[in-house]
């Protein structure tokens, strides 16, 4: 529900960029249902991208790309050197409902492999760092990373392959909000106190960890989820229901 007098929108600088990777422990935790939330939010603020990891035929936001004439992610060649007007174009173009009746909505970018079902799957990068050095050549502020990797599993087999791991690798980007989804579930509050154990035996900041329980149903969340969510709400940066 809206209030009677909306807050102000705060803007992002001119130069700022915000890295937020949107993670989760297992699947069905939401992972794209917050990641299409952000974007639509934070385009209301700057500039704002969400880049889509996931491989084609596992991820349902190509379907977006459906009769637009936008390349998405095979129109960016890894080994030739990209514009912003390129990285730019081959994203489709999302727009945000506006807060104020009479106001125009906020567009944001969507980046994704839109390519038909049968093509060759991409080769997609497993590094942070080259999705984030994508999104600056693109020149977006707000960058919003939908990932594909299961975090918990992530930083074990890293920590026994004696590697970084792509969760480590999201949180040392510059400026990382890092977001954790968990279904509003007993069974995702336990996937969830798990992964947040070991992001603190990782070391890993959850000071700027965002928490975020998705609902899988009406009516209010089950005993469980609101107990673990008051407890980590003093471990966490936040925790969003």
């Amino acid at each position: 529900m809206l209030r009677k007098q909306a807050d102000a929108v705060p803007e992002l600088p001119v130069g700022a960029r915000l890295m937020v990777p949107v993670m989760a422990a297992t699947g069905g935790s939401g992972r794209t249902t917050v990641a299409r939330l952000l974007g639509a939010g934070l385009a209301l603020s700057g500039s704002t991208v969400v880049l889509d990891l996931a491989p084609r035929l596992s991820s349902p936001w190509p379907a977006l790309l459906a009769g637009q004439n936008v390349g998405g992610l095979a129109a960016l060649p890894p080994d030739r050197p990209l514009t912003r007007s390129a990285v730019q174009q081959a994203c489709v173009v999302q727009r945000t409902r506006a807060v104020e009746p009479d106001a125009d909505g906020a567009a944001w970018h969507l980046l994704s492999d839109g390519q038909e079902w049968h093509t060759r799957p991409l080769d997609l990068p497993e590094n942070p760092a080259a999705w984030y050095q994508l999104a600056a050549i693109g020149g977006w502020q707000s960058v919003v990373a939908d990932t594909v990797h299961l975090l918990a599993h992530d930083l074990l087999a890293a920590r026994c392959a004696g590697q970084t791991g792509r969760t480590r690798g999201w949180y040392d980007l510059p400026f990382a909000v890092p977001v954790l989804c968990a279904a509003a579930t007993a069974q995702g509050m336990r996937s969830l106190q798990q992964a947040v154990m070991v992001l603190h035996a990782e070391g890993l900041p959850l000071q700027r960890t965002v928490v975020a329980l998705v609902a899988t149903g009406d009516g209010r969340p089950p005993v469980a989820v609101r107990a673990g969510a008051a407890m980590l709400s003093s471990r966490t940066a936040a925790v969003v229901q």
